[in-house]
């Protein structure tokens, strides 16, 4: 049987239910649910002031089921410390995992020579090779770390990938000008891709048309293009490979800043449509129609939107400007996540926000922008520090 999440409406139940107090085992057998499901939701989600606030136990959810999550090595300086110390001694990560196991559980055990105290610390090699394969190649040269397989990566589960798609906004060689194609004016670029075997590499050629003048440049992991590619979700990739290559660090946080500022302009120029559409998040209309005797008479009503209305809205804008951005954007505004109202509120406004007709357009054209700043700036770099062949 697939193993299915708690849902923000399983949520909403638990919370009434705990506050009417229930037992964990009774709200178990309301929900179908394990009581252990239960019991592990109330203690991760509840707060020592509000105890169990569905809309707060969402978002603690929402942010750990996020991706990348800061990995237990390199969220601790402490253990940072040792783990480099002992990787740089050239010992493997399942050796510091079990000295360190060692270490903890019997005090007469003492430190090996040149590592710094862990003070009781203990660390699984798994973490281990997870917080080496994170560190840019350049760093791992730095610090002195190399693995005994003299790896950076992690082995492929799969043996090769398909190609991807064309090449998106091509332009036909028939279709340049006649300037171009005689050769006889400078000034003329003519750009092409090379695609490795099985799609697994890719670098990018210029030539002058009338120089000859070449230029290659390798490309960052996996920044194939592919066809009719979500421009958010193709910038997202990006950032992710130039950060992993070592080559914008932070991409990933620096794109979603650009796009936070978009929302926030949008916010400030059209006030009047947002607070309309944040009217209608937090306003639910419905109607009746009743038939007798060939008689038919329409009542509408509206009423104020309930937590579950507002996280359905919610739910429906993050599909329309991409989940990764509502998220991020929903910390940007919410910074306490204890706070009920706040996050509320952060809700409703990106809601409202993705109602808005000129949201997606503007998102997109500014990640499109970003795209080709990034781009542009790597092949500059390659241009400046010799990188052409």
């Amino acid at each position: 049987m697939a193993r299915v999440g708690l849902s923000f409406s399983d949520r909403s139940e638990i919370s009434t239910a705990s506050k009417a107090g229930w037992s964990v085992r009774r709200i178990a057998r309301h929900l179908g649910r394990c009581p252990s499901v239960i019991s592990r939701e109330l203690h991760r989600n509840s707060t020592k002031t509000r105890g169990y606030q569905a809309v707060t136990a969402d978002v603690r959810a929402q942010r750990r089921r996020a991706r990348p999550q800061q990995r237990k090595v390199a969220g601790d300086p402490v253990l940072q410390a040792r783990v480099d110390a002992d990787l740089a001694a050239s010992w493997t990560p399942n050796e510091i995992a079990g000295r360190l196991r060692l270490e903890a559980t019997d005090p007469t055990v003492e430190r090996m020579a040149n590592s710094p105290d862990a003070r009781g610390r203990t660390v699984s090699g798994e973490a281990i090779y997870q917080y080496i394969y994170a560190i840019p190649k350049g760093e791992l040269a730095r610090k002195g770390i190399f693995l005994q397989s003299k790896r950076t990566k992690r082995r492929p589960r799969t043996t090769g990938r398909t190609r991807g798609g064309p090449i998106v906004g091509m332009v036909p060689i028939a279709e340049r000008g006649e300037d171009a194609a005689q050769r006889r004016v400078p000034g003329h670029w003519e750009g092409d891709l090379i695609i490795g075997k099985n799609g697994t590499s890719c670098a990018a050629t210029l030539v002058e048309r009338m120089s000859g003048f070449t230029g290659l440049l390798a490309l960052p992991t996996e920044t194939l293009p592919r066809k009719h590619a979500n421009p958010i979700k193709r910038l997202t990739a990006l950032a992710h490979a130039l950060a992993a290559d070592g080559l914008v660090p932070d991409a990933g946080q620096l794109a979603h800043e650009r796009l936070h500022g978009v929302l926030n302009g949008l916010a400030a120029q059209h006030p009047k449509e947002l607070a309309k559409a944040q009217e209608a998040v937090l306003t639910v209309a419905g109607g009746t129609v009743r038939g007798h005797h060939g008689l038919r008479t329409d009542d509408t009503w509206s009423e104020d939107a309930d937590d579950r209305a507002i996280q359905e809205a919610y739910r429906h804008g993050a599909r329309n400007i991409t989940p990764d951005v509502a998220r991020t954007y929903i910390d940007h505004l919410a910074e306490d996540a204890d706070d009920e109202d706040v996050l509320r509120d952060a809700h409703v406004r990106v809601a409202a926000l993705a109602m808005l007709p000129q949201t997606r357009p503007k998102l997109d054209e500014a990640a499109d922008a970003l795209s080709a700043e990034w781009l542009s700036l790597e092949i500059s770099r390659g241009c400046g520090l010799g990188g052409w062949t």
